[in-house]
């Protein structure tokens, strides 16, 4: 006698993503997946162990993310966080040697269902901040890289306001960055007031 085995169901099926309003989510297990207005999708995690909550993006299905392979990231994750624990790691950045378009990307991506102002966030991550910091990583962009920057928008007669606006977009960033790695340094909080 052959006993069929149940094929396990994922809150994920395409015709459950299908059905998600933009900004609508649906997570399992600590992934989440969320909506987004042009009709794509952003894999997310959130997650807790040990006390310490965990939560990032993972990256968009129209970058070709997969379920499988938000599975795997998360399982990564979750791994690190269990080393770490074990072995009393916490002061090393796990964002910090990513590169800076990688994260700006992310924000740009949460930012578009979070924000009103996303078309004004684009723009200035596009025109100021990528020209700038793109190759970088995170952990090499420095408060007195910025305070050039300031000085050089202030030269070509961008205004102050303009200049604020940039600034702490690139202070978001970096706090978005931080909301899944605790460790990592702002360097906006080191600026000197203008």
């Amino acid at each position: 006698m052959t006993t069929a085995t149940k094929k396990r169901t994922s809150a994920f099926s395409e015709k459950a993503k299908k059905e998600l309003a933009p900004g609508q989510e649906i997570s399992e297990n600590g992934i989440i997946y969320r909506k987004r207005t042009d009709g794509c999708g952003t894999w997310r995690y959130d997650f807790t162990q040990s006390g310490t909550r965990h939560k990032g993006v993972i990256g968009s299905d129209r970058d070709g993310v997969t379920l499988s392979q938000a599975r795997e990231f998360i399982s990564e994750i979750r791994a690190k966080a269990i080393t770490n624990r074990i072995s009393g790691r916490t002061g090393r950045s796990t964002q910090s040697s990513r590169l800076f378009k990688e994260v700006a990307q992310e924000y740009l991506d949460w930012s578009e269902s979070h924000h009103q102002d996303h078309r004004h966030n684009a723009s200035r991550m596009n025109n100021h901040l990528l020209p700038r910091f793109a190759d970088r990583r995170l952990g090499d962009i420095t408060t007195a890289m910025i305070e050039t920057m300031r000085t050089e928008l202030r030269r070509t007669e961008v205004s102050p306001q303009t200049i604020q606006r940039i600034v702490s977009l690139l202070s978001c960033t970096f706090d978005f960055a931080q909301k899944s790695d605790p460790n990592l340094d702002n360097p906006t909080t080191r600026l000197s007031r203008v």
